[in-house]
């Protein structure tokens, strides 16, 4: 297999997609198709499975591009020897509160078992910030959260600045509470069911006033307290009658045995929530950058 095939193969995985793959890599659809078919005839097994929205992997191809990336990696830190600038540069990456309570450490460790020359700085920043702090040059790389209507108009923006915006995983936002409160039973609750009760919420979320979540408790006379951190957040509601509104991936793991997680119901609106990886284009951006970005895309995965 043709080492300088491996990137091609796993953007192809990332944007799911030989299309969107090929317009990235400059490259024909055509050429990019039979780059795969030769990398298939020559593994004996396919790679990617062809849907009506673009390609999946395999169940042989998981396996096979988890291998790739890893000898791709290696592959350019080999090249990478001859360079002294590789000299523990440090890369900036800006995080919503919402999604450093997760992502933080797993990425940390993916990136130094990838990249032992590099180090990541991470800066949290209230969420509807990141896209201008990407944009204006304050960092290369950013997560956050956007709505649907949001993310298209961000995305727009964001093109005229050659910055993308790629659609990691959808999400929802669930109440979190103690579980011997009483709305800890049901299968999901609504705005009317939190009504009067104390919340807490990252900043961020609270100001939302243009987001369906703002439906939870304007003119419904809860408390709203802020947060930080969602550590604290936990922290609050484990020890107080509180209930937290957060997203599914900001408290992925951190529920525990005493902490209920319940889906939040938005009468008429289909609301689903984005988490996004914003970061400069590809031709901009640092040999360590390029690993930080496929290490996130992995454990957003």
């Amino acid at each position: 297999m043709r080492t300088e095939y491996l990137p091609y193969l796993l953007e192809i995985d990332s944007r799911h997609s030989i299309s969107a793959a090929a317009q990235e890599l400059f490259l024909s659809q055509t050429t990019l198709s039979n780059i795969v078919k030769k990398t298939e005839e020559e593994l004996g097994f396919p790679l990617f499975t062809r849907t009506h929205s673009g390609v999946t992997p395999t169940e042989e191809g998981k396996q096979a591009l988890d291998l790739i990336w890893e000898i791709n990696s290696r592959y350019e830190q080999i090249l990478r020897l001859k360079d002294h600038s590789v000299q523990a540069q440090s890369v900036s990456i800006l995080l919503s509160p919402s999604v450093y309570a997760s992502l933080a450490l797993p990425l940390n460790e993916a990136f130094l078992s990838a990249d032992p020359n590099g180090n990541l700085e991470y800066r949290t920043e209230n969420g509807e910030d990141i896209s201008g702090l990407i944009i204006k040059g304050d960092a290369g790389i950013g997560l956050t959260y956007f709505s649907r209507n949001d993310l298209e108009s961000t995305k727009l923006v964001a093109s005229k600045y050659q910055i993308d915006l790629e659609v990691l995983m959808s999400d929802t936002l669930y109440a979190l509470m103690n579980t011997d409160n009483p709305l800890a039973k049901q299968p999901a609750i609504s705005a009317d069911d939190l009504s009067g009760i104390p919340m807490a919420m990252l900043p961020h979320f609270k100001n939302a006033e243009n987001q369906p979540v703002h439906l939870l408790y304007s003119d419904r006379n809860n408390q709203i307290m802020t947060f930080p951190s969602v550590s604290l957040i936990c922290q609050a509601v484990l020890h107080s009658d509180m209930v937290a509104i957060l997203p599914g991936y900001a408290i992925r793991g951190k529920a525990g045995p005493s902490l209920a997680q319940v889906p939040l119901l938005f009468p008429d609106h289909n609301y689903e929530i984005y988490l996004c990886l914003l970061h400069r284009s590809k031709n901009n951006m640092s040999w360590h950058e390029k690993t930080a970005v496929q290490c996130i895309r992995r454990q957003c995965a």
